[in-house]
C-alpha cells in the first residue's frame, strides 16, 4: 500500500513540476515574443501553445506579414483582432479579417490608409470578398447591403443573410430574380413572409398599377403565397395577379 501511495505522489510531483516548467516556459517565450526584433523568431512562436505568446506576436511591430496573414484565422478572437490592427498586415489578410467581422480594428489599422492610397478599389475589394466568403456573419452582411444595393444579388445568396437583412433589402427596389431570391431563401421563416406580404400588399396598393414595378411586386406576392412556409393572417387579401 505505501509503495502505490509513494507511486501516485511520484507521479503527481511530475505532474506539477511540467506545468510550472510549462508556465515557466510560456512566461519565457510571452516575454520574447513581446520584444523580440527578430522576425524569423516571431514566426517560430506564431503558433505556439500558449494563446498569451500568440496574442503578443501579433502584437509586435516586427511580425512579417506573411506570419500575420497565417494568424488571420487563429481559433483566438484577441489574436485575430491583434493581427488587424498591426501595420505589416498585407491587403488580403486585412480583407479577410473585416469579413469576419474585425472591421473596427482594420480602421484603426495604422498602414489602412497607405492601402487605400496603393489602391482606390481597396474598400470595394474588402466588401466583395465578405460577400464572397461563406464565413462572413450576418452583421457584416447587413453592413455591406445598407451601402451597396450593387451587391444585394450577392448578399441574398448567402447561407448566413438573415431575415432583418433580407427584409432590409426587400424594402428597396429589387430587380425580379433578386426579388425573388429574397423570398425564397431559405432563412425566410413564417414571420418574414407574413411581414414581406403585408409590405409588398401595401406598396402595390399605393402605387401605380401596371408599372415595371408593380409587376416585379405582384411577381414576389405570387412567390410568397407559393412557399409552404408562408401562413396569411385572417384578414389578409389577395391581389390578383
Amino acid at each position: 500500500m505505501s509503495y502505490r501511495i509513494s507511486s501516485i505522489l511520484s507521479l503527481i510531483s511530475e505532474s506539477v513540476k511540467k506545468k510550472v516548467s510549462y508556465i515557466y516556459e510560456s512566461k519565457e517565450d510571452e516575454a520574447r515574443a513581446t520584444s523580440s526584433e527578430d522576425a524569423n523568431e516571431l514566426h517560430r512562436l506564431h503558433n505556439h501553445d500558449s494563446v498569451h505568446v500568440r496574442r503578443a506576436v501579433a502584437n509586435n511591430p516586427r511580425t512579417g506579414g506573411h506570419t500575420l496573414h497565417a494568424m488571420r484565422n487563429d481559433a483566438d478572437v484577441d489574436v485575430q483582432k491583434n493581427v488587424a490592427k498591426n501595420g505589416n498586415a498585407n491587403a488580403d489578410t486585412l480583407h479577410h479579417l473585416r469579413a469576419m467581422g474585425h472591421g473596427k480594428e482594420v480602421e484603426e489599422n495604422p498602414a489602412l490608409d497607405m492601402h487605400k492610397l496603393e489602391d482606390p478599389n481597396f474598400d470595394d475589394k474588402s466588401e466583395r470578398h465578405a460577400v464572397a466568403k461563406a464565413e462572413t456573419p450576418d452583421h457584416v452582411l447587413h453592413q455591406i447591403a445598407l451601402k451597396r444595393p450593387d451587391l444585394h444579388h450577392e448578399i441574398v445568396a448567402h447561407g448566413n443573410t438573415s431575415t432583418k437583412t433580407l427584409h432590409h433589402m426587400l424594402s428597396m427596389p429589387q430587380k425580379g430574380e433578386t426579388g425573388v431570391k429574397i423570398v425564397t431563401h431559405k432563412n425566410a421563416d413564417k414571420d418574414f413572409l407574413r411581414d414581406a406580404h403585408n409590405m409588398i400588399f401595401d406598396r402595390r396598393a399605393d402605387g401605380e398599377r401596371m408599372s415595371e414595378k408593380d409587376q416585379i411586386d405582384a411577381s414576389l406576392l405570387h412567390f410568397i403565397e407559393k412557399n409552404p412556409k408562408y401562413e396569411p393572417e385572417e384578414h389578409e387579401g389577395k391581389f390578383e395577379y
